[in-house]
C-alpha cells in the first residue's frame, strides 16, 4: 500500500508557482500580446514604422528568451513531459521569429 502512494505522489508533483508565471507568459500571454500589437499595425499607414513595431519585435524577442528562461531556469518540458533540449529552444526560436517576420510583414501589407 505504501508502495503506490509513493508512486502517486511522486506523479502529482505540485508545480511551483515560480514556474507558472513564465509558462503562462510564452504559451498564452506573449503570443496574445503579438497578435494584439499586429493588428495594432494594421490599423496605420503601410510601412510606416514606430512604436507599435518596437513592441511586436519585443515580444517576439521576449517570448524566445522567457522559453529559454524556463528551460534552463525551471525544468521546462516538452508537450509530451520530456525535458527541452538545445534542439528543441533553438527551433522554438527559428519558428517564433519566422513567424513573427511573417505576421509582420503581413500586417504591414495590410490597410484596414
Amino acid at each position: 500500500m505504501s508502495e503506490s502512494r509513493d508512486s502517486r505522489s511522486a506523479a502529482a508533483v505540485p508545480v511551483a508557482r515560480a514556474t507558472v508565471l513564465p509558462r503562462l507568459y510564452w504559451m498564452l500571454l506573449g503570443p496574445a500580446l503579438i497578435v494584439v500589437t499586429a493588428a495594432l499595425i494594421t490599423k496605420h499607414t503601410s510601412w510606416s514604422l514606430g512604436w507599435r513595431d518596437i513592441v511586436f519585435w519585443g515580444a517576439i524577442g521576449s517570448l524566445i528568451a522567457v522559453r529559454h528562461l524556463d528551460a534552463k531556469r525551471f525544468g521546462g518540458a516538452s508537450a509530451d513531459g520530456t525535458p527541452v533540449t538545445r534542439h528543441d529552444l533553438r527551433r522554438h526560436a527559428v519558428i517564433v521569429a519566422a513567424a513573427g517576420l511573417l505576421l509582420w510583414v503581413l500586417a504591414h501589407s495590410v490597410d484596414i
